[in-house]
């Protein structure tokens, strides 16, 4: 048993990461000596004290008072070590076989990825040395290609008949030819879509500042590389197909079945065709270039005002459905988010546009730029008009319900 007990105070006593001297680490002046029982002996270099060749490492922690008043913050601790070793107490680091090993194994461990971390760092030396590893940056992305004017209005001719036309078509169904149900559900399909568009691209804004620090522009624009410019050139062709899936059922209406009393249909008008204003130009613009980046982003700021057509299509359903009497509440208080909405995206949200419009007509074709600001104050003032409309009938109206 006491030999057992020996076994761990031998191995930490032996073990590399040991701090007492073993037998074999002594200074050379350390006197060999032989025993009368043939044991071979140490005489102890501090005190002279004579050992056992395998004990003096313990004899120099535990009874060498020479050794220990010159060490005495250094041994305090190591020898509480020792004492749990000798007595097989196991509170100490080397308290137990399993505990010394793992102590070993951790410390091999780290070694061998110190070792790995060195030969990685050597090699990476070497290669750079050697001129196989280059700090230059990578190369800039290449810049963004719009695609042709005829590619862009065959996919928003793909977009308007071979979307929304079916879309309508198998609503228009579904509803069981209601039309104007159908016309206000599709509608609020297109609302939702373009302005969570926009949305998205406004996290993009403030990333583009090129143009702003070459003095070319006044405000941040999209982030000009082709996965920004994919996406926004997208939205515009799908809205741009709505709104000719919208002139195509115009027509059809009013000039063919002679529907004149469909609902709004002059408005309508007038509001696609300011919109194509809008919309052509942008995508036919290089977006490379600084007027191409310059209308993407106010073009994309502008579609915010898709956002309080939600509330107006939810409306024509309330109205619909009954829920004046019904529903009361629900109708009042959606009316005056329609209220908040169209003053915010559409009223407010254009002195944001307006000076963006302004810094770019220098950069813009004569043509487009004309086209861009006269738009603009005619949509202003379209949504001015529909403004007081809607506050009209909110004041008439919904505000007695």
């Amino acid at each position: 048993r006491a030999n057992a007990r020996a076994r761990p105070l031998n191995r930490a006593l032996s073990s590399p990461f040991n701090p007492f001297p073993s037998p074999h680490e002594l200074p050379i002046g350390a006197a060999a000596l032989m025993g009368s029982n043939g044991t071979v002996t140490k005489a102890c270099p501090h005190c002279l004290a004579v050992a056992p060749a395998t004990m003096l490492g313990r004899h120099i922690a535990l009874d060498c008072q020479a050794w220990v008043r010159g060490n005495k913050e250094r041994v305090a601790l190591l020898r509480a070590e020792l004492s749990g070793i000798a007595t097989g107490r196991g509170d100490g680091v080397f308290g137990t076989k399993k505990a010394l090993d793992e102590l070993v194994e951790s410390k091999a461990e780290a070694m061998r990825d110190l070792a790995g971390s060195l030969k990685e760092l050597r090699r990476a030396l070497e290669a750079e040395a050697d001129g196989s590893i280059s700090h230059k940056p990578p190369p800039p992305p290449a810049p963004p290609v719009a695609l042709p004017i005829a590619s862009q209005l065959a996919r928003i001719f793909a977009s308007a008949f071979l979307f929304w036309a079916p879309l309508g078509a198998v609503t228009l169904h579904a509803t069981g030819g209601d039309l104007p149900l159908t016309e206000d559900l599709l509608d609020l399909a297109h609302a939702s879509f373009t302005f969570g568009s926009s949305l998205v691209l406004q996290a993009y804004f403030f990333t583009g500042r090129g143009l702003r620090d070459e003095g070319l522009l006044d405000f941040d624009t999209l982030r000009p590389d082709a996965k920004t410019v994919a996406f926004s050139d997208f939205f515009v062709r799908v809205s741009s197909g709505f709104f000719l899936a919208d002139l195509a059922h115009i027509a059809h209406q009013v000039a063919v079945r002679g529907n004149w009393r469909l609902h709004q249909w002059r408005e309508r008008l007038a509001h696609h065709t300011l919109q194509a204003v809008a919309n052509l130009p942008t995508l036919a613009a290089p977006p490379a270039s600084p007027h191409g980046l310059a209308m993407r982003t106010y073009l994309a700021q502008a579609y915010l005002a898709e956002g309080s057509d939600l509330f107006l299509r939810a409306n024509n359903i309330f109205k619909r459905w009954g829920f004046q009497k019904v529903r009361p509440r629900l109708v009042k208080g959606n009316y005056l988010l329609l209220l908040l909405s169209f003053f915010l995206c559409r009223m407010v949200n254009f002195f944001f546009v307006a000076p963006k419009v302004a810094s770019s007509v220098s950069l813009m074709p004569r043509a487009v730029a004309r086209a861009h600001a006269v738009g603009s104050a005619a949509a202003y003032l379209l949504s001015s008009v529909w403004f007081l409309k809607l506050a009209m009938i909110y004041v008439r109206k919904i505000r007695k319900l």
